[in-house]
C-alpha cells in the first residue's frame, strides 16, 4: 500500500557489542509494517561498513555509514537566541515547581 507522504528514514545505529535483539526486534516490526505502509524505511548505520561484533557470536554489517545516511540539508541552520532559551527555562522552572509542589 503506497502512501502520499514522503518516506521517513528510521536509522538503527550499529556499534561494537550491540545487543542484537535490541536492533533485530524493531527491524522485524518495520519489516511487517512495510507490507501495510511504506512510509518508514529502516536503515542500519555505523561509522564504517564492515562486520561489527555483537553480544552474540554473530557479526552484523551496516547498510550505510553515518555520513551517507544523513539527509540533504538546504539553507542555514537556525538556533534559538539566548533570550528564547531563557524564556523556555523560566517556563520549565515554573511548571516544574507547580507540578511538584503538590
Amino acid at each position: 500500500m503506497a502512501t502520499t507522504q514522503d518516506p521517513k528514514t528510521v536509522a538503527f545505529v550499529l556499534y561494537p557489542g550491540i545487543t542484537l535483539l535490541d536492533m533485530v526486534d524493531p527491524l522485524q516490526v518495520f519489516s511487517v509494517l512495510g507490507g501495510f505502509n511504506d512510509q518508514y524505511q529502516p536503515v542500519v548505520v555505523a561509522e564504517r561498513i564492515e562486520p561489527m561484533p555483537t553480544d552474540t557470536p554473530l557479526t552484523v554489517t551496516a547498510d550505510k555509514t553515518f555520513a551517507a545516511a544523513l539527509p540533504k540539508v538546504e539553507g542555514e541552520p537556525k538556533f534559538p537566541t539566548n533570550d528564547q532559551i531563557d524564556a523556555v527555562k523560566k517556563v520549565l522552572a515554573e511548571s516544574w515547581s507547580a507540578a511538584t509542589s503538590g
